[in-house]
């Protein structure tokens, strides 16, 4: 989780301490309608690994709100980067940040 000055601190972790197998790193730039289909498919996707998501989010709307706000319902850890405006350098930037 990270607050918007980019700083990224983990809400969450694997119950048994376990490092995750993969991390599937998410640019986001306005997508609240979409995060939680998403979250939907890869918990149903990809159920049997350990994995974990980190979202690096450029938006203007509630995007990193309702990511945060989705971060318990799932079994796998759900992390943000919300980078502020100074910070934001496109997508490939987002991907090289995460």
């Amino acid at each position: 989780m990270s607050d918007r000055s980019g700083a990224t601190t983990d809400q969450q972790s694997e119950p048994d301490g376990a490092q995750p197998l993969i991390t599937i790193i998410v640019p986001t730039r306005n997508e609240a309608e979409n995060i939680e289909p998403l979250l939907d498919k890869l918990s149903e996707a990809l159920q049997d690994l350990k994995m974990e998501v980190l979202f690096v989010d450029d938006s203007r709307d509630d995007t990193a709100q309702v990511i945060l706000s989705l971060q318990k319902k799932y079994r796998f850890p759900i992390h943000l980067i919300a980078r502020p405006p100074e910070k934001q350098n496109g997508l490939s930037g987002a991907v090289v940040d995460g």
